[in-house]
């Protein structure tokens, strides 16, 4: 569902920094592809510490449609990883609107529901539906890219894989964060020659068992066989897939 550039309802779709020119943005951008623009639009008008806003889903399926496929790939996985919990939860209009993070109830939330809720309503159901076919591209392009980490992280969390998406930041290149699934302890995990070692910080208490270890363990397992292609990310998913600081997996 692409909401048109010209469309009303751009002017109280809000981002983290209340309602910017995002249209003027998307046009720029679907007429010459610029990073540091799409960068700027991603990070600074579209996102804000793991926080998602209406604008961001209503840019979305503008910016699939562009060419620069890895980076706007890199940028849907993030969001599908910011996504993950609600999009399980089901409730569209409630991710869509942002109602976690500007409580549901606030002025902006409310001129959307009220003032354009046929839209946001089509934008919710859009998310809903291509979320798997997003994570699907995500795949899809690791089997390319050996840093692939990132693209990565949407297609876990929507798996429900909470603990393997934290731990694909960054992987297989550079240091992630691991956790044990059996008893929650952290670790840091380092690359070096012969693969990964995860180190436990000694300063961080266990949790306790990671939810649906099992199926996390599998997915993890199920990723590797498709990149097989990609040596370093696949030994580093088996890896993972098999550790276990208290021997239990």
């Amino acid at each position: 569902m692409k909401l048109p550039l010209d469309h009303p309802a751009w002017g109280a779709l809000f981002g983290p920094y209340g309602v910017q020119d995002v249209p003027g943005v998307l046009r720029a951008l679907s007429a010459e592809w610029h990073t540091d623009l799409a960068r700027d639009l991603f990070w600074e008008k579209l996102h804000h510490q793991e926080t998602l806003y209406p604008v961001t889903w209503a840019a979305l399926p503008w910016l699939l449609e562009m060419p620069a496929r890895r980076e706007v790939l890199e940028f849907a996985s993030w969001v599908l990883y910011c996504a993950g919990y609600a999009l399980h939860a089901g409730d569209g209009m409630a991710l869509v609107l942002a109602e976690a993070c500007c409580g549901g109830n606030s002025a902006p939330a409310d001129t959307l529901r009220t003032q354009y809720g046929a839209e946001m309503a089509a934008l919710a159901d859009w998310a809903r539906k291509t979320a798997p076919l997003i994570a699907e591209d995500c795949i899809t392009e690791a089997q390319t890219h050996e840093n692939c980490g990132y693209l990565l992280v949407g297609p876990a969390a929507l798996a429900k894989a909470s603990e393997l998406a934290i731990a694909l930041q960054g992987a297989p290149l550079y240091e992630t964060e691991v956790i044990c699934l059996d008893c929650g302890q952290a670790h840091y995990g380092f690359p070096g020659a012969d693969g990964y070692t995860f180190e436990a910080i000694p300063e961080d208490t266990p949790t306790g068992p990671a939810a649906q270890a099992d199926q996390q363990r599998a997915f993890a397992r199920t990723l590797a066989d498709r990149l097989d292609g990609q040596p370093s990310i696949a030994a580093y998913l088996r890896r993972w897939a098999g550790f276990s600081c208290c021997a239990k997996a």
